[in-house]
Order: C-alpha cells, then structure tokens, then sequence
C-alpha cells in the first residue's frame, strides 16, 4: 500500500451514516483599544485619538468623525459639560449607549450612535473631570 490511511468510506458502508463531530471555534472577543487622553500643547483643551474638546468663550467644542466619516463639532455651554462630567463618573455612566444618549440630546442635528467613541468620550471626561469643573481662564 502507498499510504497508511484507510480507503474513503463507501456510502453502503456504516460508517458513511454517522454524523462527522465539528469542534466549535472559541470565539475570542476583539481586544478594545487603548484609550490615552491628552491635554492639547496650547493648553486650551483635551484630547484623545478620536475625540478633541477645545475651550471656547463660556463653554467647549466637541469635535471628532462620525460613523460616515464626516467632521461633527458640538458646542457644550459650561452646564451642558458639568452634567455630562457628573454623569460619566456616576455609577450609571458605564452603562453602554447612555453616556451618548446624554451627549446626542444637546444639539441640533443628533450624531450616529457609536460604542467606541462613547468609551473616548467617558475616558476623556473622567480624567480630567476636575479640571473641567474649573471656571475657563481664556
């Protein structure tokens, strides 16, 4: 014989009928990935590999890229920020989709709903919360 493997079963055969065993994949979840916030070099802001929120006269600009790849920038007046801050550091900002939802209920023409920029976004305001909380020095 050429090989050591047995010849192919015949249909006729018992062993054709049963049923071949597939082993499940172990489905790993995708790894997140590392979020680091910054303070801008001018020192008028923050910022994060998506996500930058910029001072401006009596509040901050959001700005970051939608889902569609178009350029959002939102307005935030100094209470809009604070209740946002409180929010992400209180126990029901970890719950996926809120933070956003909060987010998305300020201006006019709503962003698209995205999980990445959300955790960018909790991240960005739980490190500097407390110097978000202090009045604009421009």
């Amino acid at each position: 014989m050429e090989g050591d493997s047995p010849p192919p079963a015949r249909e006729d055969s018992p062993g054709a009928l049963l049923p071949t065993v597939v082993e499940p994949l172990l489905v790993l979840p995708r790894p997140r990935p590392v979020i680091i916030p910054e303070r801008l070099p001018d020192g008028g802001g923050f910022c994060t590999n998506s996500l930058r929120l910029t001072s401006a006269g009596g509040g901050f600009y959001l700005g970051f890229t939608d889902v569609n790849g178009l350029t959002v920038r939102i307005h935030l007046v100094r209470h809009q920020l604070e209740r946002l801050v409180s929010f992400a550091l209180g126990p029901e900002g970890d719950m996926s989709g809120q933070l956003w939802r909060r987010l998305s209920e300020i201006p006019l023409e709503r962003p698209l709903p995205n999980r990445a920029l959300e955790e960018e976004l909790r991240v960005l305001l739980r490190t500097f919360a407390v110097e978000l909380a202090q009045p604009t020095r421009r």
